[in-house]
């Protein structure tokens, strides 16, 4: 188990663990079906229903907090969460299991921030 300060988020059926670390201004968001931690692997844009698909996003340097969204055919899928980062690991991540067929759309900001969001989004299939 990770330590207290780790910050875990259930999100819509999905854990997303954040962390924090470097100092080169780099952002990026992807899924796919496999990796561990923030390792993405079997990436792709298409999945089909009852797939488990992964989320890695990672800003550089990453932000003492970040808030997530996420929407299903432009319908939000909970409450926009804000969450404080540890520096545990360096980037966001989480799995969404069994997704039912539909557009997906994730974003992730930083609170205070003039950055555009970081946002991307996938189908999946019946």
């Amino acid at each position: 188990m990770r330590s207290p300060s780790a910050i875990l988020v259930l999100l819509f059926g999905s854990v997303l663990v954040m962390g924090g670390c470097g100092a080169s201004e780099v952002a990026s968001i992807g899924f796919g079906t496999g990796g561990v931690d923030c390792e993405l692997d079997r990436v792709g844009s298409t999945f089909p229903a009852g797939t488990t698909v992964r989320m890695v996003a990672t800003i550089e340097p990453l932000p003492a907090s970040v808030t997530i969204t996420g929407t299903k055919d432009g319908e939000e899928l909970h409450d926009p969460e804000t969450v404080e980062l540890d520096g545990s690991v360096p980037c966001v991540y989480g799995s969404m299991p069994d997704l039912e067929a539909g557009h997906y759309e994730f974003a992730v900001t930083i609170p205070g921030s003039q950055m555009p969001p970081l946002s991307g989004d996938f189908e999946v299939t019946p």
